[in-house]
């Protein structure tokens, strides 16, 4: 997360580092980030004031990082809502987010994560999905920097495949974007995996962006994507050999230590 004057923010999946935006050893680095404006950015400001306290025992809630001035007016204004959590929360609240946002769904989910380790009650939900006739589509890391949650991630494959839904590997650099859309009408991005740590160790931040054409926008880029990935069958994972399979599962074992 970045706050700039309690008014300009950007959050999504982006850290600082030179590879995400040379591609460092891949291709290149494909990622989600968004700037946002106005009241939410103070709001984000707010729970980094929280981080900073936590980490420094700093008190950032102070007049002079407050906003400034009377509120800019915009053309047009959208409704955004920030979603956390980590270690020390009540309630892992991205997870339940994407729960809900998944079994809302009575059309379409479009979903983009890097790391794909869901939890039970996702997984499941996917699933519930597809077999209720939502058009479900994944696009993973087909070529990760993290050997063993690739690997896990084909474990889930197979009842995902046989329930219907897409599963696409992008192949062409690294995906590290986390996005998802529901039916075309709302949407999330942020900082989220679909891993163990970051539904209920990690602190995490999304954005859940509630407004159609910015959710459009977000399948526009999903549709460029999926040219730059391949679509698993469950062909390919019923005909694994024993081997591969052996080590997708000993990787499954050991991945709530990701």
């Amino acid at each position: 997360m970045v706050v700039i004057d309690a008014n300009v923010s950007y959050i999504g999946g982006m850290n600082m580092s030179e590879h995400y935006a040379t591609g460092g050893k891949f291709e290149h680095w494909r990622d989600t980030h968004l700037r946002v404006e106005g009241n939410v950015a103070a709001t984000i400001q707010e729970l980094f004031a929280k981080y900073w306290y936590h980490a420094t025992k700093e008190d950032l809630y102070q007049e002079k990082y407050l906003p400034t001035g009377e509120t800019p007016k915009y053309e047009k204004a959208i409704m955004v809502q920030l979603i956390h959590s980590g270690a020390d929360t009540e309630w892992e609240t991205v997870r339940q987010a994407y729960e809900t946002m998944i079994a809302s769904a009575t059309k379409s989910i479009i979903l983009e994560t890097p790391y794909f380790i869901p939890p039970d009650t996702i997984y499941s939900a996917l699933i519930n999905a597809a077999l209720g006739d939502v058009e479900v589509k994944v696009i993973l890391a087909g070529i990760s920097d993290n050997l063993m949650s690739r690997n896990a991630s084909f474990t889930y494959f197979k009842e995902l495949l046989t329930a219907g839904v897409k599963i696409y590997l992008y192949e062409t650099g690294f995906m590290h974007g986390k996005s998802m859309s529901i039916d075309s009408k709302y949407s999330t991005v942020g900082s989220a995996n679909l891993d163990p740590r970051s539904m209920s160790i990690n602190y995490e931040a999304n954005l859940i962006i509630y407004n159609e054409e910015f959710t459009q926008r977000l399948e526009h880029a999903f549709a460029q994507d999926l040219l730059n990935c391949r679509q698993v069958s469950l062909d390919e994972i019923e005909g694994a050999g024993f081997f591969a399979k052996l080590k997708w599962s000993l990787f499954r074992l050991l991945s709530p230590l990701l």
